[in-house]
């Protein structure tokens, strides 16, 4: 069991968010994958925050970030910043505009994130997007929220681990480990880290069960920071 506490790395966003209204939501997680604060500033960024953290296709999510500088379309000279910028395993970075898909549709936002991203150099990031509830399941979201808590504490059983491992060679339900494990809810507690840490991954979509099917990952290349 690993019991170290680490300070969180502050967070690499470009501006904080907004404390000025007592009405809205904030939210303070910790990326497991980097150890760094995330601020989010509202319920949809934090559900897309903590589902891109969980994903085994995403290296880094940091929020609010970029802040870039573009001319509209009656030439005047605006900044806009990004809700979230994800850097996803392959090397492509993408910055996502969250809002709710009612808001997103009468803003104007489609119309501005297309004149951002036409303007910005790939140096920058490869691409801007629109994100909305429409784009995250309410079971992917509890299962980051799952994944997210065994990434924290960072507590893996060894044993458990390693006898799930080795029962687990090619894609398997969760209560089929379980059972040739013989180690109950240890078993099921060290697949859902082994999920975490990318080491496994989820085969079959909705909520976590033991009927889910996982395997193992053919080339893990995530790791949770200890």
């Amino acid at each position: 069991m690993n019991s170290t506490f680490r300070r969180p790395r502050p967070s690499a966003g470009t501006r904080s968010p907004s404390t000025r209204s007592t009405a809205s939501f904030r939210s303070i997680l910790v990326n497991p994958l980097s150890n760094r604060v995330v601020r989010t500033e509202s319920h949809l960024e934090t559900k897309h925050a903590l589902t891109f953290m969980m994903r085994p296709d995403v290296l880094d999510v940091i929020e609010q970030h970029p802040r870039v500088e573009f001319i509209d379309h009656v030439g005047r000279l605006r900044s806009f910043t990004a809700d979230i910028c994800v850097t996803f395993v392959n090397g492509r970075r993408v910055a996502f505009a969250v809002k709710p898909l009612e808001k997103a549709l009468k803003s104007g936002l489609r119309e501005m994130i297309g004149l951002i991203a036409r303007q910005v150099p790939p140096s920058v990031v490869d691409a801007f997007a629109i994100i909305t509830e429409a784009d995250v399941e309410p079971w992917q979201y509890e299962n980051a929220v799952l994944l997210y808590s065994a990434a924290r504490r960072g507590d893996l059983d060894a044993e458990a681990a390693e006898a799930v491992l080795a029962v687990a060679h090619t894609p398997i339900s969760i209560g089929d480990i379980v059972g040739r494990t013989g180690m109950a809810g240890r078993a099921f507690r060290a697949i859902i880290a082994l999920l975490a840490q990318a080491q496994f991954v989820l085969i079959t979509k909705g909520r976590l069960t033991y009927a889910s099917i996982v395997a193992p990952s053919a080339s893990p290349i995530r790791e949770v920071a200890r």
